[in-house]
């Protein structure tokens, strides 16, 4: 079963969560990724702009009612890129994250493992934190650090993040 992508009328999102093109002659089926968190993810294209979508968040708009006005869709399994309708729910931000917790163990997910913020010319420890965001957020605001920086390469201006 199939149903078009909300405001984005030349596709069509299936409940096995394929992708498809309405835009030529023939429809295609299109190609997704995996993005480094493990999400799959799609390119869409409307009045030549583009735009970056979740599958898994296109099936649950499509197929799963809302009554609850949750926010986020869960895998059930716990497998990222199992997309089928049956796999997916809607979930609240907080039991997400304690499906999670549960899951995965507090040092694997969600930037919670303690580590070192260090200078990197010295390796001299400014400090320990409790997750790689408050090392990060302390980094920014003392040292003029990217926070986004840190936070995905684990270095910025001369700062580093280790795991401990």
């Amino acid at each position: 079963m199939e149903k078009r992508i909300k405001d984005f009328e030349d596709y069509a999102i299936t409940t096995e969560g394929k992708v498809i093109s309405y835009k030529y002659k023939q429809p295609r089926v299109m190609k997704t990724w995996l993005q480094k968190s493990g999400y799959e993810n799609i390119k869409l294209c409307k009045n030549n702009q583009t735009y970056h979508f979740l599958i898994h968040r296109l099936v649950a708009e499509a197929f799963l009612s809302n009554p609850n006005n949750l926010p986020e869709v869960d895998h059930i399994n716990g497998i990222k890129n199992d997309n089928r309708v049956e796999n997916l729910q809607w979930i609240s931000s907080k039991d997400n994250i304690n499906k999670s917790y549960l899951t995965s163990g507090l040092n694997q997910i969600r930037n919670f493992c303690e580590c070192l913020l260090i200078k990197s010319d010295t390796q001299e420890i400014v400090d320990k934190f409790h997750s790689i965001t408050e090392a990060s957020v302390f980094a920014s605001e003392n040292f003029g650090c990217s926070k986004s920086g840190l936070m995905r390469n684990l270095k910025s201006k001369g700062y580093e993040i280790k795991k401990v």
